[in-house]
C-alpha cells in the first residue's frame, strides 16, 4: 500500500473499471440461465430474495428492485409462464398476492449460486487467507455489514 493520497474521484473510477473487469471474468467462467441471459438481473432479484423467504408478498418486490407495483407484476407474469413461481391471492384480502419458488425456480437459483461461488473460489485462489479476510472485511464495511 502506498501511502500516496488517493481523491474519491480517481478512486471511484478505478475501482469501477476494475469492477466491471471482474464482472467480465466471472461471466467468462459461467454458463447458467442468467449469464446466457435466459433470466434477467430483476427476475434473478425476486427468485434470489425468494429462495431466502417465502412465501413472500408481490408489493415486497416494488421496494426491492424500486420500480411501480405494475412493472412487478409483469416480471412476475413472465416469470410463472416460465413456472418459476406461483401466486396465489390473499384468502382474506385479494389485493394481496403471495409467492412462493417452484421446485424449477428452486434449481435454477441453486445451479446461479454454486457457479458464482465456484467463479468466486477461482477468482480468488491467489490470495492468501490473510488478503481474503482483509477483502472480506473491507467488503462488509461497504456494504454495511459488521
Amino acid at each position: 500500500m502506498s501511502g500516496k493520497r488517493l481523491p474519491l474521484q480517481a478512486f471511484s473510477k478505478e475501482m469501477l473499471g476494475l469492477l466491471l473487469k471482474m464482472f467480465r471474468a466471472i461471466s467468462q467462467r459461467e454458463n447458467h440461465p442468467l449469464a446466457k441471459g435466459q433470466v434477467t438481473i430483476p427476475q434473478f432479484l425476486i427468485l434470489e430474495a425468494l429462495y431466502e423467504a417465502q412465501p413472500r408478498k408481490l408489493r415486497e418486490f416494488s421496494q426491492i428492485l424500486k420500480v411501480t407495483p405494475s412493472a412487478v407484476t409483469g416480471i412476475i407474469e413472465r416469470m410463472e409462464k416460465e413456472q418459476w413461481i406461483h401466486r396465489t391471492a390473499d384468502s382474506r384480502d385479494r389485493r394481496v398476492h403471495w409467492m412462493w419458488l417452484t421446485l424449477k425456480g428452486k434449481k435454477l437459483v441453486l445451479s446461479v449460486l454454486r457457479q458464482k461461488e465456484k467463479s468466486i473460489r477461482a477468482m480468488f485462489t491467489e490470495l492468501t487467507d490473510q488478503e481474503r479476510w482483509v477483502y472480506l472485511r473491507l467488503f462488509r464495511k461497504v456494504v454495511g455489514q459488521k
